[in-house]
C-alpha cells in the first residue's frame, strides 16, 4: 500500500485504522469513501424520518424538543448539539426502502504472539481477516517480532518458531476463537480468511506459484482450510494505479464488498441503527449507562431495552459493553480501538524511563506491579487502571498472584501474572535434580485439532496460578510456553514441582517431588489431585474462550474443541519414541497395560503407577467407580455433586455478577438461603462479584449439609437454567453432564 493512504481514493486494500471512520455510503456504488460528519447528520435524519413513520414510534424528533435544560455534562451538550443539527435537514421524500447502513471497521492487528492473546477481547465473527506475510522471505525461517511504535521500530525477540507456524495460528486462532455453525448445521459465511503474500514485485509468476502451493500444502487437511476464501500473492506497491494495478488487489477489494453487501447484513430495528450512529456522532470514547439512556431516550428506545442494543453492537464490533464486570457495567466504549490501545500498552516493549525495574520485572518473571500498572493506565479518562486488570482477570489473560521473594517485588503492592508477555523457551527438555526422589511419567494433553488451541495454554496456566494451591517457581524461570509451579495442599506436608509445557502438538505436565520429607503423602494421591487441578482449569479456559465475544444475538452453535488425556509410556522394550499408554476403561495402578506400539501385557513402570489409584476389592458398582481415572476419552473424573459445584464456582460468580442476574437467582433461591444473605445480595451496595461470592458460598454450604446432594444440585441447575442467561445455562448444562 502507497503512503500516506488517500480516504478518497477507490483503490486500496487497508488502511491504519486511526485514518477511517466507519464506512457507511459509497461502499454499496463500489466505491472506498470515508464518511463525513455532515454525511451522517444527513443519514440520521432521514433514519428519524422512516422511524416517526412507523406507528410504533411516535414523533421521535421534533426542532421544539430539542432544547432542553442548561447542562454541565459535556456529552449531554453534545448530543443536544447532534441532535439539533439533525433537527435541521429538511427530509422532502425519505426513500421508500432503506440503503443499508454499513458499519465497516479496518483494523490494523499487531502479528506479535502477544497480541494474539488479546485478540478474544474485541473480536467478533462477523469479519474478513487478512492474514499478511512476506512472500518473498521463505516461509520456514525464522520469525522475529518487530514493534512499530510512533514511527520507531523496536526489533524483539528472534524465536525458533517460523513464519509458516504463526501463519497457521493465526488461522487457528480465528477458526477456535470465532467458527459458529448455522441452525442447521452448516457452516456459518463468517468469518472468512484471505492469505495475502505481500512483496510480489519481488518474485516471478512460477516462484508465486510455489509460494502459494507450499502455503496451501500446510492447511489443505486443517479444520479451518473451510474459512479460507483464497491464498494470493501480490504486488502490493501497485496499488491504486488504476490499469497497472495487480488484478489480485481487485480480487481482495470484490471480495470485501461481496461480504458486505450479501453476507454480513443483519436485520436490525431503525431505533437501534439511530441509536447506533447518534452515539458514534458524539465522538467520545467512552459514555455512561446513563448518558447512553439519554441517547436511546432521543430514538425511542426505553432505558431496559439499551442493555440489550448494547449487547447487540458489542456482538458486531461496534462498541465494547461488559455487563459481566463490575468497573465496566456502567460504562460504554464507544471506541473499541481506543480501549485495545490502552489495553496493549502493556504488550509492547516501548523503552521508558520511568518504573525502569518494574518493567524489567514485568517482562523477566511476567509479574505486572501495580505501580507499573497505574502510571500507564493513569490517563485513560473514566476508565481506572483496575477497570483493565478486571478485564484481565476476566479473559484469563491475568491471575493475580502473590511473590514472596521480596527481592523481585514487594508484597504490599498487588502483583498479576501475565504469561502471554513472557520470552519463548528454546529448550524443549525438562530438567532433573539429583535430589529428587519420585518423579511421575509425563502426561499430554492432546486436541482432536492436532496442536493447542491459540490462546489456551497461556490462560491454563494463569487459570493454575491463581489456584490456592500452587505458586510460581520463578527459579526455574518462566516462559510463554513453560512455566513451574510448587504445588502443595495444607494437609501434606509435601512439595511436589508441577511443569506445564506448550510443545505445540500437545500440553506436557510434568510431576515430581525434589526432596524427601517425614511421612509425606503418596505421590500417587496427590497426582489424582492435579488431575482434577488441570480437567477444571482445562473446562475454565474453554468456558472463557466460548464466551469471550459477548452473549451473543445469534443463538448459533459454536464450534468446540474437544481434548484427551494421555499417557506417555515410561520404559517401552520396543520402541524409545513417544509414544502412548492404552490403559484400560478403569485401569488402576497393578493392572497390566500395553501401548501403541507393544501389544504384550505389561505391568505399569513405577512411574505410570503414580497416575493410576490402588485396585481395590470390587464390592459394589459404586465403589469401582469411585477409583477410576480419565481414559483416553476424556479427561473427566468421577466428582460429588459437591465436587461439581466447587469446580464451576468460578464461572458461576461471573456469570451471576451482574445486577440482573443476581437478583433474580436470589429471588429464585429465597427459600434456600438466610434472610441475610438474601438482603446482602440484592440491597447492599457492596461490589455485585463480591455478593456473587457470597451467595454461591451460601449454597455450597447447604448442598454440602444436605442428605441428598444430587438432588439439591439439580434443583440449583433447574433454578440457573430458570434465569435464562446463555452464559448461566451453559454452565448449568456443563453441571448437569457431569453428574
Amino acid at each position: 500500500m502507497k503512503l500516506p493512504w488517500d480516504p478518497k481514493a477507490n483503490s486500496t486494500i487497508i488502511s491504519d485504522i486511526s485514518c477511517v471512520r466507519p464506512f457507511a455510503k459509497g461502499l454499496l456504488n463500489e466505491q472506498w469513501e470515508a464518511v463525513t460528519h455532515e454525511a451522517e447528520i444527513e443519514a440520521m435524519a432521514h433514519l428519524f424520518s422512516a422511524a416517526s413513520k412507523e406507528k410504533k414510534y411516535r414523533s421521535i424528533l421534533n426542532p421544539d424538543d430539542v432544547t432542553t435544560a442548561p447542562t454541565n455534562n459535556p456529552t449531554r451538550r453534545k448530543l443536544d448539539f447532534v441532535l439539533g443539527e439533525v433537527s435541521k435537514i429538511q427530509v422532502v421524500q425519505p426513500p421508500r426502502q432503506l440503503e443499508p447502513h454499513l458499519l465497516l471497521h479496518f483494523w490494523d492487528c499487531g502479528g506479535q504472539p502477544a497480541f494474539l492473546e488479546i485478540l478474544p477481547v474485541f473480536l467478533t465473527s462477523r469479519t474478513t481477516f487478512l492474514l499478511h506475510f512476506d512472500a518473498s522471505k521463505d516461509l520456514n525461517s525464522k520469525w522475529k517480532s518487530v514493534h512499530h511504535i510512533d514511527g520507531a521500530r523496536f526489533d524483539g525477540e528472534e524465536v525458533n518458531v517460523s513464519t509458516l507456524s504463526y501463519m497457521l495460528n493465526w488461522m487457528a486462532c480465528v477458526h477456535s476463537h470465532l467458527m459458529k455453525y448455522g441452525a442447521d448445521g452448516s457452516i456459518s459465511d463468517y468469518p472468512r480468511m484471505f492469505c495475502i503474500g505481500t512483496h510480489g514485485d519481488l518474485l516471478t509468476n512460477e516462484r508465486k506459484e510455489q509460494v502459494k502451493i507450499e502455503l496451501i500444502s500446510h492447511y489443505k487437511n486443517k479444520e479451518y482450510v473451510k474459512l479460507i476464501s483464497d491464498t494470493l500473492i501480490i504486488d502490493n506497491t501497485s496499488s491504486g494505479k488504476g490499469e497497472s494495478e495487480d488484478p489480485n488487489i481487485e480480487v481482495v477489494r470484490r471480495a470485501i464488498i461481496e461480504i458486505t453487501k450479501y453476507k454480513l447484513i443483519v436485520k436490525t430495528p431503525i431505533s437501534w441503527v439511530l441509536f447506533c450512529k447518534v452515539l458514534q456522532a458524539l465522538e467520545e470514547n467512552i459514555v455512561s449507562i446513563s448518558q447512553a439512556e439519554d441517547v436511546g431516550a432521543a430514538c425511542n428506545i426505553s432505558p431496559e431495552d439499551v442493555p440489550q442494543v448494547l449487547l447487540f453492537y458489542h456482538d458486531l464490533g461496534a462498541v465494547l459493553y461488559y455487563p459481566q464486570l463490575e468497573g465496566l457495567k456502567e460504562k460504554v466504549i464507544v471506541d473499541p480501538k481506543f480501549f485495545i490501545d490502552a489495553l496493549g500498552k502493556i504488550f509492547t516493549f516501548q523503552a521508558s524511563t520511568t518504573h525502569e525495574r518494574e518493567w524489567e520485572i514485568f517482562h523477566q518473571y511476567g509479574i505486572l506491579i501495580q505501580p507499573l500498572y497505574t502510571s500507564v493506565w493513569k490517563e485513560c479518562g473514566d476508565l481506572k487502571p483496575e477497570d483493565f486488570i478486571e478485564v484481565l482477570l476476566h479473559f484469563r489473560l491475568a491471575a493475580q498472584v502473590i511473590i514472596e521473594d521480596q527481592d523481585i517485588c514487594s508484597s504490599r503492592y498487588k502483583q498479576y501474572f501475565i504469561p502471554a508477555i513472557l520470552k519463548l523457551c528454546q529448550d524443549n527438555t525438562i530438567a532433573t535434580h539429583s535430589k529428587e526422589v519420585e518423579v511421575a511419567s509425563p502426561l499430554h494433553i492432546k486436541f482432536e485439532t492436532g496442536f493447542v488451541p491459540p490462546g489456551f495454554f497461556t490462560r491454563f496456566v494463569a487459570v493454575i496460578a491463581a489456584h490456592p494451591n500452587t505458586t510460581l517457581y520463578l527459579e526455574e524461570g518462566v516462559y510463554r510456553n513453560r512455566v513451574t509451579f510448587r504445588y502443595q495442599e495444607e494437609r501434606n506436608r509435601s512439595i511436589e514441582h508441577l511443569t506445564v509445557t506448550d510443545q505445540h502438538d500437545a500440553i506436557q505436565i510434568n510431576v515430581h517431588r525434589p526432596a524427601s520429607h517425614s511421612d509425606p503423602v503418596p505421590l500417587a494421591n496427590v497426582c489424582q489431585d492435579i488431575l482434577v487441578l488441570l480437567e477444571d482449569s482445562a473446562k475454565e479456559v474453554e468456558n472463557i474462550l466460548q464466551n469471550c465475544i459477548g452473549r451473543g444475538f445469534e443463538e448459533l452453535p459454536k464450534y468446540s474443541v474437544s481434548r484427551s488425556l494421555r499417557y506417555i509410556c515410561d520404559d517401552c522394550p520396543v520402541s524409545s519414541k513417544l509414544h502412548y499408554l492404552t490403559p484400560a476403561k478403569y485401569q488402576t495402578s497393578y493392572l497390566e497395560v500395553t501401548c501403541r506400539v507393544n501389544t504384550t501385557y505389561q505391568p505399569l513402570t513405577e512411574k505410570e503407577k503414580i497416575w493410576f489409584t490402588e485396585k481395590v476389592p470390587l464390592k459394589a458398582e459404586d465403589q469401582l467407580h469411585k477409583t477410576i481415572i480419565p481414559d483416553l476419552v476424556s479427561v473427566t473424573t468421577q466428582k460429588s455433586p459437591i465436587g461439581i459445584f466447587e469446580s464451576h464456582f468460578p464461572q458461576l460468580c461471573d456469570a451471576i455478577a451482574t445486577e440482573h442476574n443476581i437478583t433474580r437467582v436470589s429471588s429464585h433461591c429465597i427459600s434456600l438461603i438466610s434472610d441475610d444473605v438474601f438482603d446482602e445480595a440484592i440491597k447492599t451496595t457492596n461490589p455485585v462479584y463480591e455478593r456473587a461470592q457470597a451467595l454461591l458460598r451460601e449454597l455450597r454450604r447447604h448442598l454440602k449439609a444436605s442428605s441428598d446432594q444430587h438432588q439439591y444440585l439439580l434443583n440449583l441447575i433447574s433454578i440457573f437454567h430458570k434465569i435464562k442467561d446463555p452464559i448461566l445455562s451453559q454452565i448449568a448444562d456443563s453441571m448437569k453432564s457431569e453428574l
